[in-house]
């Protein structure tokens, strides 16, 4: 009969509806969760010590993140005893109800991992909003016994999802809306202007969702209006939240009128020719009732695929806010072109990274890896989560964090089940970071090396010094220590890098090298060569050998009288790999011939070139002074001549080796 067409129509019609609404909120409340995992990740790391520390920026770029989304109200972290450490106001604040319904559904064991909380009024502004919560994890606090460390929280508009669902409406006066499981309403057209209460316990509609019946139809007296409703109602898959459409009594009983109206009207006249045209008007109706419900359902296509762009647009949109680099991939791991992102940051060309040839960006020994949590991620539906280096434009790799999710599949007519999902992922170059941890390792390592060959060069210098009193012996050990001392300080001016050969001999020599050393007659040394970068590992025992030198030449040789001279010359000689120094002494105390034993002086002199850098000391005693050569191979001798410091190979070993 046209009364029970007019019920099925109006179930159709609703059933389509309730589909739709099911989308748009599963778009919705799917790009809510993306922010919350995106505030999280923001503060990945940090104590609460830390985010109070630097709340003005945290709290700015929070702000920055939020304004992205245009449903959403505010948002806020809290700490695990319920204290605010963070919000980003954009409309309003998290008032105590909602903060208090938040934390206590939260903060239980075996809590929901996404938490959707009710509708609640702003006692401050008079907005509207519901939060969509999760716990924080990956704090830098130390772990709670309970393993809770606080919340993160969104506020999202309740009337601009009302709004979107009334895009929806199959006729005028149908009602849309999105419910929790358990009664409460969190977006409905006609929008919300205040909080609505929840649905009787006894209701069809709240007994089925109670249930977790996926979808169906229900009727009943609405606990809002008052008024009697046919219902369909679809349950979002993964939420405890439901998408219902729903049509009053008197408009389905008004369309049963209006098409009996219709045929009465009709009734008379069309008798004369019923068993002429009886068929085709029949088959006229038919095509005519298919064709609306054809329209009806793509109506709703549309409206999911509008839905899924718009959610697809703003995750991209809030992953090049911190991201460098955005792209998307097929669940096979193919990539589709364009992505602009991606050939920024690599320089691949399009028919380079089509289908496969993005792994070519990927360093070798980090593919099997990626591949293979690639593979586990797509067979379970979770996020894929990777550190890799990627080929950076320039040639080189840089190191990046990655993080991908699965955007949902769709209906059936929208996206066919064989056609594979899409993936969105983005990378974040943490290169820099990479680089200090390597650095500090490094220092480290050189600290202690250094630390232990001072120790055992001064080991060395007491065990082999002689003297006739203990104030002999103690000058002397000073006087070696301190030579050690300024080879160290010059070599830590340098970061270690090695040290000018003029500027080791200057501090050697500086009581010696200045006006005030001689008077007017101007000083006693003097210093001519070529630069000259000596190794960290040379420049300690030249400064040694040079030391020896000088105590000799104060003792018994040029320095130890007013009209003495010493002339201090070196060169290196590439074509015979070697570095000679020659030290000349002039107008000293007259040497008729060389000792017939060697000294102390002597032997610590032939000791530190021979055994430390594979050189030799020529001593020559002429009547005008000794004359002292030093030869030292280059290989032992030079530092680093490529301009690379030995600290930066280190960093670049260790994070080629990653």
């Amino acid at each position: 009969s046209s009364s029970v067409a007019a019920w099925r129509q109006a179930a159709t019609e609703l059933l389509h509806s309730a589909d739709a609404a099911a989308e748009l909120a599963l778009r919705v409340l799917e790009g809510q969760q993306l922010m919350v995992d995106r505030v999280g990740d923001q503060l990945r790391g940090l104590s609460d010590a830390e985010i109070i520390s630097r709340a003005p920026e945290l709290q700015a770029g929070l702000a920055g993140l939020l304004g992205t989304m245009p449903l959403l109200v505010s948002g806020h972290v809290l700490d695990r005893a319920g204290v605010h450490l963070l919000h980003g106001d954009l409309r309003a604040a998290l008032d105590g109800a909602a903060e208090r319904e938040v934390f206590q559904a939260l903060r239980v064991a075996g809590a929901r991992r996404v938490f959707v909380g009710r509708v609640q009024r702003d006692e401050v502004t008079g907005t509207l909003h519901f939060a969509v919560a999760k716990r924080r994890s990956g704090s830098g606090n130390p772990p709670a016994p309970d393993g809770f460390d606080g919340v993160v929280t969104i506020s999202v508009d309740p009337q601009a999802i009302g709004e979107g669902l009334a895009r929806l409406l199959a006729a005028p006066g149908d009602v849309v809306a999105m419910m929790r499981e358990d009664g409460h309403f969190l977006a409905r057209t006609p929008v919300l202007r205040e909080p609505a209460p929840a649905l009787p316990a006894t209701s069809q509609l709240r007994q089925a969702m109670a249930e977790g019946v996926a979808q169906g139809l229900s009727s009943g007296v609405s606990g809002i209006d008052g008024t009697w409703r046919l219902t369909a109602y679809r349950r979002l898959e993964g939420w405890p939240v439901y998408a219902v459409a729903g049509r009053d009594r008197a408009a389905i009983l008004g369309d049963w009128a209006s098409m009996m109206a219709l045929q009465l009207g009709v009734a008379v006249p069309a008798l004369v020719a019923l068993f002429a045209l009886g068929r085709l008007a029949v088959e006229r109706a038919r095509r005519e009732a298919t064709d609306r419900a054809t329209q009806a359902e793509d109506v709703m296509r549309r409206a999911a695929a509008r839905a899924l762009r718009e959610s697809e647009a703003r995750y991209r949109a809030l992953s090049e806010v911190a991201a460098d680099v955005v792209w998307a991939r097929l669940e096979t791991g193919a990539m589709p072109a364009p992505q602009p992102s991606w050939e920024a940051f690599t320089g691949q060309t399009p028919s380079q990274y089509r289908g496969f040839g993005w792994q070519d960006a990927i360093h070798p020994a980090d593919r099997a890896m990626a591949a293979e949590r690639w593979e586990a991620a797509t067979g379970s539906g979770q996020p894929f989560d990777a550190e890799v280096r990627l080929r950076h434009r320039d040639g080189g790799w840089r190191h990046c964090l990655v993080r991908a999710a699965p955007v949902p599949a769709e209906a059936s007519a929208l996206r066919p089940r064989q056609r594979p999902g899409l993936w969105v992922g983005a990378h974040i170059d943490v290169t820099p970071l990479r680089e200090a941890e390597a650095r500090q390792r490094f220092l480290m390592q050189e600290i202690d090396h250094r630390a232990k060959n001072a120790l055992s060069v001064v080991q060395a210098v007491i065990r082999l010094t002689r003297a006739g009193s203990r104030q002999d012996f103690v000058a002397a050990v000073e006087g070696r220590v301190a030579a050690l001392a300024r080879a160290q300080t010059v070599l830590a001016r340098g970061r270690w890098t090695g040290a000018d050969l003029r500027v080791l001999l200057e501090g050697e020599l500086a009581p010696f090298l200045g006006p005030q050393a001689n008077g007017a007659r101007g000083p006693l040394v003097a210093l001519e060569g070529p630069p000259v970068l000596v190794a960290p590992t040379a420049a300690q025992p030249l400064s040694m050998a040079v030391h020896e030198l000088a105590t000799n030449a104060v003792k018994h040789g040029a320095l130890a009288v007013p009209d003495g001279r010493v002339t201090v010359l070196w060169e290196a000689d590439p074509a015979a790999g070697v570095l000679r120094l020659r030290w000349t002494e002039t107008g000293g105390p007259p040497v008729a011939d060389a000792p017939r034993q060697r000294g102390f002086g002597t032997r610590v002199l032939d000791t530190t070139l021979r055994h430390q850098l594979g050189g030799n000391a020529e001593l020559r005693w002429r009547e005008t002074g000794l004359c002292c050569i030093v030869t030292v191979p280059l290989s032992r001798v030079l530092g680093d001549r490529d301009g690379m410091a030995t600290e930066d190979r280190a960093v670049a070993q260790g994070l080629d080796q990653g």
